[in-house]
């Protein structure tokens, strides 16, 4: 690891039990900050490059200035979709594949134009748009995954007890040091759940229970379970206005809101050795369930020039989002064990008994954080040909580095608990690039067929975390009691669609899309692991590297059918 690596993972390990309570990390703030494809089914059936083309309600996505092109009184809009999404994860030699589907409004507006001179106009209008689908589900299993789970929750307590204060012992590791703001939940649920112990009651140094020879020495688990389902949106509302001067000029100024609502139920389970006494397996589990439910929102302003009718040009800047965050966690912490430090308990008549099973549940837990996602600029250039086709580029950048993690002021006055987080966003994530490009051709005064393509680049400027051929390569920061972590990839659409006015008020659109998502999971980080050096006489030996598992590749394929029905005045 890199100087700053070690400085940041350190710090991380300091704070590790208030990020249990606070329990926000990096890739946390990030999932919020990527949307997909949304809007009406012309806007979408054109993959979103409508920056330029503007009349769309939609297109106010990519600039509000857009909306000065409609020279209609009143517009009103409203979009049904049918989801089906699939999930195919591969995890070393298995792969798994589910299926989820999704229906309803997808996207609702309603706008209207004024005169206000022979050579200009106003138009205004609200909007409703579906920003993100979290739905995802997969169940996916590994023989001899490699790491364990143990020895990476030994490891953040043997640096803790390195870098901070001195020993943790057994005491305090207890049910009743949750609300222990210096004691990590994930150490608690590790020893209370039967995962971790030490040789000395008084703390130093932790080792994976799951030892069948030499006590120090743990075996690695034969095979590994991961199972997650997501579920959730972010959804989008928000208030445009905009001029148009001469017709050359367009001018917009917008303020939008978004609302999340996230769920994550997780299940992971290693299993090693089996029980000779009655040819049971040892294992151990996590269970784990997140909510998550926010409300942001920010300004955007965007500016569409046209030289001559036939060619467009627009920009557009969108402030970052500011959300008002809350969490409900909690998690259980199981196992089986009965080898060589099997635990030896004494009941009230002096009694003595190998107990195998264990568990720990923690308590309801609930926390409020501040969460900023980055602002985005768009620039965007479209070709009206004749009045019978349009071909249009949208470009758009957005910073995830950006993204940022504050105490929610209400509740926590004090200094930024986020501030390593904060650091290691900017040092793991870099800009995102989109690109859109789409075109619209009137087959007959009434029908018009459309098609489009966009691109994401991914989001990680970090080489350390692009190798997915094994374990990773530094330490990521994750949540209190939620090891796993997705790094996003890159995502791509391809659309089609058409348009049919009815009458001339009336038009249906439909669109088809398919897109693409590319994302790894990894089960739990890689970690130094200091414990070597917590002998009195130890000295300064070289850490251990505790390596994760080899990430989990997530496809996700989003295949969409929406129809929009609009009615211009």
């Amino acid at each position: 690891m890199k100087t700053n690596e070690i400085k940041y993972g350190i710090l991380a390990i300091l704070m590790a039990g208030t990020t249990a309570l606070f329990g926000q990390s990096e890739t946390d703030a990030t999932r919020y900050a990527r949307t997909e494809l949304g809007g009406s089914a012309r806007f979408q059936s054109m993959a979103g490059a409508m920056g330029a083309v503007g009349v769309d309600y939609s297109s106010t996505l990519l600039n509000p200035a857009g909306l000065a092109l409609s020279q209609r009184p009143l517009n009103i809009s409203v979009s049904l979709a049918y989801d089906n999404i699939k999930t195919n994860a591969d995890w070393l030699s298995s792969s798994s594949k589910q299926n989820k589907n999704r229906f309803g409004i997808r996207e609702f507006s309603i706008s209207g134009m004024t005169p206000i001179s022979n050579d200009a106009s106003i138009t205004y209008g609200f909007g409703y748009s579906r920003l993100s689908n979290y739905h995802s589900k997969f169940l996916v299993n590994a023989e001899n995954p490699g790491g364990s789970l143990a020895d990476y929750v030994a490891a953040t307590l043997n640096n803790m007890q390195k870098f901070g204060p001195g020993l943790i012992g057994h005491n305090s590791l207890t049910s009743d040091n949750y609300d222990n703001a210096s004691i990590p939940w994930m150490a608690i649920m590790g020893y209370e759940g039967g995962w971790i112990n030490s040789d000395d009651p008084s703390g130093g140094e932790y080792y994976s229970r799951f030892v069948y020879g030499k006590k120090g020495h743990p075996v690695p688990p034969q095979r590994a379970i991961m199972e997650m389902e997501q579920s959730g949106t972010n959804n989008r509302y928000d208030a445009n206005m905009a001029f148009n001067i001469e017709d050359k000029f367009f001018i917009g100024l917008g303020i939008f809101t978004s609302s999340i609502d996230y769920t994550s139920i997780g299940h992971y389970t290693e299993y090693y050795l089996k029980d000779e006494s009655d040819n049971r397996e040892d294992y151990l589990g996590l269970d784990n369930y997140v909510h998550e439910t926010g409300f942001g929102g920010g300004f955007s302003l965007g500016m569409i020039y046209a030289p001559i009718p036939e060619l467009r040009f627009g920009v557009a800047y969108y402030t970052p989002t500011w959300y008002s965050m809350k969490r409900n966690f909690d998690a259980i912490a199981s196992s089986r064990y009965g080898g060589l430090d099997a635990l030896e308990v004494e009941d009230k008549d002096g009694n003595k008994s190998i107990q195998k099973d264990l568990n720990n549940t923690t308590p309801s837990g609930y926390n409020s954080y501040d969460l900023k996602t980055p602002g985005k600029v768009t620039a965007s250039v479209a070709a009206i040909l004749e009045n019978r086709a349009i071909l249009s580029f949208d470009y758009e950048y957005s910073d995830l580095g950006n993204s940022k993690l504050s105490n929610d002021e209400e509740n926590y006055s004090g200094p930024n608990v986020y501030k390593v987080d904060n650091q290691a966003i900017k040092e793991d994530y870099g800009g995102q690039h989109t690109y859109r490009i789409g075109a619209e051709f009137r087959a007959t005064q009434r029908l018009s067929l459309r098609a489009g393509y966009m691109t994401k680049t991914a989001p990680i400027k970090n080489k350390n975390l692009t190798d997915f051929s094994g374990s990773q390569k530094q330490e990521v920061l994750t949540s209190g009691t939620t090891p796993a972590y997705i790094l996003q990839g890159k995502s791509y659409a391809l659309t089609g669609g058409l348009g049919y006015r009815i009458t001339p008020n009336w038009t249906a659109d439909i669109a088809v899309v398919w897109q693409h998502y590319n994302s790894h999971l990894v089960t739990f980080p890689y970690i130094n692991d200091y414990g070597n050096s917590l002998s009195p006489d130890a000295g300064n030996p070289a850490p251990d590297a505790r390596l994760s598992q080899k990430p989990i590749n997530l496809d996700k394929d989003q295949i969409k059918v929406l129809a929009t029905l609009t009615y211009r005045f």
